[in-house]
């Protein structure tokens, strides 16, 4: 019974760990061009984003689109959550500046997070946490047993926000 009991945690561990695997985490080099060739529709997004009522956040789950706070007209919701899918973007907050989550893997402490992010102050660090760095895939790699925030600037007030 032990042996049984012991193959299926093994299993279902193994299940666990791919199903959290996702994609690669997308580069700089994939983010920067991403703007650079739909730069007009991530201004479109941003505008959409924080004209009143402001979105404050957008997420798939479980395949529904989720937006807080309700009430958003049905067209602005629309175009975001298409925008959205043009893009594979995970989410998109409106809280310090504008934020689209790019990328996602892992979880917890093991896990890393890239977003892509509109903050025409500059102001995107988190009461001073972080570091401003040419490459943030470079900043991680360079510091993998420990927890990092990387923020690469891109001009025009867009960001590259990375975290382990």
């Amino acid at each position: 019974m032990k042996a049984v009991s012991r193959r299926i945690f093994v299993i279902a561990s193994l299940l666990a760990v791919g199903a959290c695997a996702g994609e690669p985490v997308r580069t700089d080099a994939e983010i920067i061009n991403m703007l650079q060739q739909d730069r007009s529709g991530f201004e479109q997004a941003v505008r959409l984003i924080t004209m009143d009522p402001p979105v404050r956040e957008m997420r798939m789950r479980r395949g529904e689109l989720e937006v807080t706070p309700a009430g958003i007209a049905p067209e602005r919701r629309l175009w975001l959550r298409d925008f959205m899918g043009l893009h594979g973007l995970e989410s998109i907050e409106h809280f310090r500046g504008v934020s689209f989550t790019v990328s996602a893997a892992g979880l917890g402490v093991s896990g890393q997070v890239k977003k892509l992010v509109f903050e025409p102050t500059g102001r995107v660090t988190e009461a001073g946490a972080g570091s401003f760095v040419s490459d943030t895939d470079g900043a991680v790699a360079a510091e993998r047993r420990r927890s990092i925030l990387a923020y690469r600037d891109l001009g025009d007030g867009w960001f590259i926000r990375n975290s382990t």
